[in-house]
């Protein structure tokens, strides 16, 4: 291009003069001018654009690797981060100009280009106008420069919070790049706008994990108090203010000492826990506490130490978990463990002492049937009888609390039982203890042993006569009730359901929590030497649990004692009240019976009744030698009598393999307690004719006639 300027001279002859000035650089300048204008007006129009997008992390980042790549017209723009200790740089985001495509996941490590991370860090914008000769980027020319076609690179350094963080990176491809000042200005100013994405992220972040804290502490399920250093509250949290009842507003301000009001443990205790938290230590350990309203209860504390930025302490954090119901049901499961050791070696002992008792029994009948009337030994022997019947009671407490006795269950009424035991009882405990008898109007039906319910109200009427020395009155009561959640939360044993409850109180002298806890224990009493063996209450316990049923006691010093006693309801069967009689009579018969007996005490014993009263008896010591007997007889078995426990085959083994040979003999078990193999948990199976022992010669012909004439 040229500028033309044209004059006329005219004066005797007309002239054109024409001068010509090359102005091709001006225009060349002026159309760069418009150019740079143009994108710096692009880049601007870009930042405005980006910078309103910054307010969150989902799609800045791409928007900012884009509008590089357009804007600068490079092949690709990248973000890159540094990794917390600064030895790696990972990228966030590449954009490819040519495909329009992201991607992330390369990574450069300091241990592999130091010079061209020192010259990262050293400047703001790194402009390398020939990279794989430039000093500062060439070390990447094989790894990296290379592989990608790269020929020019602009990095600008990114800071968060006035730290290096990272590197916005543009890449032109093929041939170099010159990169001007304004294009450095605009990947300065991009790498801000990331700078600001990423702050802003981190501040989400920040306040998102706040906010989650914030929200946790606030729900969970246990107590949370912060304090100072000298246990003064700062916050609580709701699961705090449930579990002591003081409110953020109440606790604030307070000492923990003031809170809690009342110490349950000395000085050495809360010594420990100070001197733990005070050195910088976690201190847990379980703490008995009382609440606003004075209620008393156990939490398990863990008070953390909370650290500045220097590592001095200058919170602690207090976690809360009350631990009271698992405590309670740690105590009922310690001693539910307790009784059931117990039960088990006071059965042992009942099984083993029934067959002494037998041998006892039978011999003192025998004695006294054979010695005439106006002997004077008839006296001594009678007393030996009336001890075996006293010593056979005992042990059948001690099998009732060990919930190994026979129980003959029937589908009753409690008010079936209650009116005749009752009437009974009355004329025990005289005038001056009157029992007053309320009965449900339509009672509900259990499953129980008529005669195993009579003996849990005849120890609990006695029990209550006892705890009133200067008289009183008795209640008597069954009911029908519903066990809901509610009542549940108090007994966790207990599932929700229909209940007849059969409850004894009394307005005695009452018992303190220590005696409460010792109550169902065997042989524990506060009666005088001599009034009482231990075995009353223990003896109801064994009878409700293996009714299937619950017992518990409420008594308070000075006011008394109610224990109740819970059967779950039966819908179905007929309520009946159970019955039973007793023959004194030796009942005589012709017939052969096979004895099983391992006691040889108990085996001659048995013997020489059946054979007195004119049976043929086929004597073994166990099951094996029973089958031995068995196959040598020639003529017919009529009955088995065999016990239940025997070493090397147990009587429900020998029944079995008897009948193969006698098919539908009859058999009559004896034991002084029953098991698996003759009844599942103690109730006796139908059809299953058991003999307890201790049993009398007469009882156990009459039983022998009834099976063989049944």
């Amino acid at each position: 291009p040229v500028e033309l300027s044209v004059n006329l001279l005219v004066r005797e002859q007309a002239y054109l003069i024409v001068i010509a000035r090359d102005i091709s650089e001006r225009v060349k300048a002026e159309k760069a001018q418009l150019l740079r204008e143009n994108r710096v007006q692009k880049q601007r129009d870009a930042l405005v654009a980006l910078a309103a997008s910054v307010h969150s992390l989902e799609a800045p980042l791409r928007q900012i690797t884009e509008t590089a790549a357009r804007t600068m017209g490079v092949a690709r723009a990248s973000i890159w981060r540094l990794n917390d200790d600064r030895s790696v740089i990972r990228c966030i985001d590449l954009y490819d100009h040519g495909t329009g495509k992201h991607c992330a996941g390369g990574e450069l490590s300091a241990l592999d280009f130091p010079r061209y991370f020192d010259a990262s860090e050293a400047t703001d914008v790194l402009a390398a106008h020939e990279a794989t000769t430039d000093p500062r980027t060439k070390e990447l020319t094989e790894s990296y420069l290379h592989p990608n076609g790269i020929r020019s690179k602009l990095d600008a350094s990114i800071f968060v919070d006035g730290a290096a963080d990272g590197l916005l990176c543009l890449e032109h491809v093929q041939t170099p790049r010159h990169w001007t000042s304004d294009e450095q200005s605009f990947v300065a100013a991009l790498s801000n706008l990331v700078a600001l994405a990423l702050e802003n992220d981190e501040r989400q972040r920040i306040e998102r994990e706040s906010n989650l804290r914030n929200a946790v502490m606030e729900a969970v399920a246990n107590g949370i108090a912060i304090t100072d250093t000298e246990g003064t509250v700062e916050w609580v949290n709701p699961a705090y203010t449930n579990l002591t009842g003081y409110s953020l507003e109440e606790a604030r301000g307070k000492n923990q000492r003031d809170l809690i009001r009342s110490r349950f443990h000395d000085q050495s205790f809360y010594q420990q826990m100070w001197d733990t938290i005070t050195s910088g230590l976690v201190w847990q350990g379980e703490i008995t506490n009382r609440r606003k309203d004075g209620s008393v209860y156990t939490e398990w504390q863990t008070i953390t130490p909370i650290r500045d930025c220097s590592g001095n302490v200058t919170h602690y954090a207090g976690i809360k978990m009350d631990v009271t119901e698992r405590k309670k049901l740690e105590a009922e499961f310690l001693q539910a463990q307790k009784m059931e050791s117990v039960g088990r070696l006071a059965g042992g002992i009942a099984h083993d002492f029934n067959n002494l008792l037998t041998v006892i029994t039978c011999y003192s009948e025998m004695v006294l049937n054979a010695l005439p009337e106006d002997d004077a030994m008839r006296l001594d022997i009678t007393h030996v009888a009336h001890a075996a019947e006293r010593a056979a009671v005992l042990t059948r407490q001690l099998l009732a609390f060990s919930r190994r006795q026979v129980l003959r269950p029937a589908v009753i009424t409690l008010n079936s039982v209650t009116s005749d035991c009752t009437a009974m009882l009355r004329r025990l405990v005289g005038e001056d203890r009157p029992i007053e008898l309320r009965e449900e109007a339509a009672p509900w039906s259990v499953v129980a042993d008529p005669g195993q319910i009579e003996q849990i109200i005849m120890n609990l009427v006695i029990n209550a006569h006892d705890a009133m020395p200067g008289g009183g009155t008795i209640v008597v009561e069954s009911s029908n009730i519903e066990i809901d959640s509610t009542i549940k939360s108090r007994h966790a044993e207990m599932e929700p359901g229909e209940y007849v409850c059969l409850s004894v109180s009394d307005t005695g002298v009452g018992m303190d929590t220590a005696t409460l806890d010792q109550i169902f224990e065997p042989f524990f009493t506060t009666k005088e030497l001599g009034k009482g063996t231990g075995l009353g209450l223990a003896t109801v316990y064994g009878i409700v649990k293996q009714s299937s049923g619950h017992v518990f006691v409420y008594s308070e010093l000075g006011h008394g004692t109610t224990v109740r006693v819970y059967l779950p309801r039966v819908n179905t069967g007929n309520a009946d009240s159970g019955s039973g009689s007793s023959e004194k009579r030796i009942v005589h018969g012709t017939e052969t019976i096979l004895l099983v007996e391992d006691e040889t005490p108990l085996r001659k014993l048995a013997q020489r009744i059946l054979t007195g009263a004119g049976y043929t008896v086929l004597p073994a010591s166990d099951g094996q030698d029973a089958l031995r007997v068995a196959r040598e007889t020639p003529g017919n078995i009529h009955l088995i009598v065999t016990d239940v426990i025997m070493p090397k085959m147990g009587g429900r083994e020998l029944v079995e393999q008897v009948e193969v040979h006698y098919p539908g003999i009859k058999t009559l078990f004896m034991s002084g307690y029953t098991d698996t193999a003759v009844a599942a948990q103690g109730i006796l199976a139908p059809g299953v004719e058991l003999l307890g022992k201790p049993f009398t010669a007469a009882r156990l012909t009459q039983k022998v006639r009834e099976l063989l004439d049944g």
